[in-house]
């Protein structure tokens, strides 16, 4: 199951290590006594291999990825041996995974765990908020300082307020003086006051 949530998401995570971590103890233990071979390993890497390229190189869903999961359910009924055994077990599994999930989604975001994981304070003028629109206009013409390089977006401080800013493609050094030359909607155009500190 960790392997197919990861399989519809972007990247790679959590779920993806937990399913490829519960199939290796899953195939480790079949070959330590015996029930499998090395040629279901291999079934079984190539299916994880044609996961991987499907998750990360080839975008949606596509014959790379319906292959990995039809050469890696392949690879757990050989380990069984017995296709009725094999389709019980998964099946009690993927039952037990799935009622799992669901109450994952229901309990957790109420745990205090959780909660330090989501984001829940406001961002502070001091941190870099930017202010409305209408005030914005106001700052035209005003002068500042560079917070952070201007390559050719970052940080400027003008009137006490840091903002986000960028030039009209230079790039300028951190603590150079700088002017706020145009406002568009929250865009705030600067360039630098000192000509020597601009960076073509």
């Amino acid at each position: 199951l960790g392997l197919i949530i990861e399989f519809w998401t972007l990247g790679w995570g959590i779920a993806g290590s937990i399913g490829i971590i519960s199939l290796s103890l899953f195939f480790g233990g079949h070959i330590i006594v015996g029930l499998a071979g090395f040629e279901t390993i291999i079934l079984f890497v190539i299916g994880l291999l044609l996961l991987l390229v499907e998750i990360f190189f080839i975008p949606g869903f596509g014959l790379a990825g319906i292959g990995g999961i039809a050469a890696i359910l392949a690879s757990v009924f050989l380990t069984f041996g017995n296709i009725v055994q094999a389709t019980y077990s998964i099946l009690i599994a993927l039952g037990l995974s799935i009622a799992g999930f669901f109450l994952l989604i229901r309990f957790i975001p109420s745990t205090r765990a959780w909660r330090k994981f989501v984001l829940s304070t406001e961002q502070k003028k001091e941190l870099g908020y930017t202010v409305g629109t209408k005030d914005l206009k106001r700052l035209i013409e005003k002068k500042g300082i560079a917070i952070t390089p201007l390559r050719p977006s970052g940080i400027v401080e003008v009137n006490g307020k840091k903002l986000n800013a960028l030039t009209q493609g230079e790039y300028v050094d951190s603590n150079t003086k700088i002017k706020i030359i145009s406002v568009e909607g929250n865009k705030i155009v600067v360039e630098a006051v000192d000509a020597s500190k601009l960076k073509i």
